[in-house]
């Protein structure tokens, strides 16, 4: 900065050699902003592939369409590496080209000038083209076809008449027709998506039977009430089950917490089972744990803890927030529990892999439906900015996977806002373990802050 802001007062030689002086750190620098930005446009490629396995595939076969003899001149890169690559082909070449659009888009936002609608990059522009359909409109399409359907094959003429040809659309429709369509996780689907299923069902038997927890909707366009259930079925008899044979005392009263952060109206009371033990304990929280070892040690206090009060291993799921750090954290873990005679596993994609008395890593997104006696979230802060539409909605499916013990960390020493707001000022601890008598947030959460490194 000296050798820039000096310019001014110096001739052009000197200022060619002031800048020459620092000419080593400018470049270790711009290595240092050029590997963070193929780390950035490398983690963003990973997210959109993990939700769509298919997208790279889908990118190979567009590229192969792009010709690069007809276009405009491409626009000029500036970073010297761009000269110096080797031709790729195939899944290498589909990246590349992703890479270099990306870095594109960038300049043009900088410069604020438009990429060349002609050029490569110009070809891979966001949206949806006018003759494209965005998926609610896909949804709006099945499910007004297959209702005019049924209303066509309810007419005894073309009913009677399927096996013409010229009702062979209307036959392969009828074809699909189920005595009876069974949706689970039903809150995970749209209104529209569950009018598709419905349609489904046989005009002679009408049985349509979904289950579900609209607390546990992980989607952004998940049904959200009875009201969408009921467009979907106007006579739909709608029943509820409160019993709760899964949690403990304290846990069945912490998911009810959870549940109101995002319900304006009361949550109904779940009731447990009579003459069954359901005292457990309180869970705990440990604040300020950024560091992956560190999370590791405290992680592995608290699972050895849960195996001497319990006299044995029981099953353990260690939820986090992302696909890339199921094997991390895993690894991490494992390393802290090597002395202990217990192992940590990595479960990609949900797959539940190892033996029983294993400690299991998932990513939050994968664990509906699975079930444990103890259960730890890490970094619920992180969570919370990574989903704030669904953070809530995660949470309380992770909670609810556990039956008696439950552990969350934060990265910071404060809980997410969503939390906070509805809690009064805790109060910190050192930290403390289940068995500890650790203080409680209004809620029954207890709470343990991380003291030195």
């Amino acid at each position: 900065m000296d050798a820039v802001d000096g310019a001014s007062r110096n001739t052009p030689v000197t200022r060619l050699f002031n800048i020459g002086g620092v000419s080593e750190a400018i470049a270790t620098l711009l290595e240092q902003m050029r590997t963070g930005t193929e780390g950035k446009i490398r983690s963003a490629f990973a997210r959109e592939l993990k939700k769509d396995p298919a997208l790279l595939e889908q990118l190979v076969s567009f590229v192969g369409t792009l010709s690069d003899g007809t276009e405009e001149q491409e626009e000029s890169e500036t970073d010297d590496e761009e000269d110096v690559r080797q031709p790729r082909a195939g899944r290498e070449a589909a990246f590349e080209a992703y890479t270099r659009a990306v870095r594109a888009q960038a300049r043009s936002d900088v410069s604020k000038r438009p990429i060349g609608k002609l050029t490569r990059n110009g070809k891979s522009a966001d949206g949806f083209a006018p003759n494209d359909l965005a998926p609610l409109e896909v949804d709006v399409i099945l499910l007004t076809t297959l209702r005019a359907a049924r209303g066509l094959l309810a007419d005894r003429r073309i009913s009677g008449d399927l096996e013409n040809v010229r009702h062979a659309n209307l036959k392969t429709i009828e074809d699909l027709f189920r005595t009876q369509i069974v949706v689970d996780e039903a809150t995970d689907f749209s209104p529209l998506q569950l009018a598709c299923m419905a349609a489904l069902c046989d005009p002679a038997s009408q049985s349509f039977l979904a289950c579900g927890d609209f607390n546990q909707r992980i989607t952004d366009w998940g049904s959200r009430s009875e009201a969408d259930l009921k467009w979907v079925f106007p006579d739909i008899d709608i029943r509820s089950v409160n019993i709760s044979y899964r949690h403990s005392r304290q846990l069945s009263e912490f998911a009810k917490r959870i549940a109101l952060l995002s319900s304006s109206s009361e949550v109904p009371e779940a009731q447990l089972p009579q003459h069954v033990d359901n005292e457990g304990v309180a869970p705990v929280l440990a604040t300020g744990l950024s560091e992956r070892k560190a999370i590791a040690a405290w992680l592995a206090e608290r699972i050895v803890e849960i195996e001497r009060f319990t006299g044995g291993m029981p099953s353990i799921a260690l939820l986090v927030n992302d696909e890339e750090d199921v094997g991390p954290v895993a690894a991490a873990l494992d390393a802290a529990l090597v002395d202990k005679n217990i192992r940590a596993v990595a479960c990609s994609r949900g797959q539940t892999v190892g033996q029983d008395n294993d400690v299991r890593v998932f990513d939050v997104q994968h664990i509906k439906g699975l079930e444990f006696e103890a259960v730890f979230f890490v970094g619920v802060d992180e969570l919370a900015k990574r989903f704030p539409a669904l953070f809530d909605k995660y949470l309380y499916v992770g909670a609810t996977r556990a039956a008696y013990y439950l552990g969350l960390t934060t990265s910071e020493f404060s809980l997410p806002s969503k939390l906070a707001n509805r809690s009064t000022r805790a109060s910190r601890a050192r930290m403390m373990s289940f068995m500890g008598a650790a203080r409680l947030l209004p809620y029954g959460l207890g709470c343990a802050s991380r003291v030195g490194s």
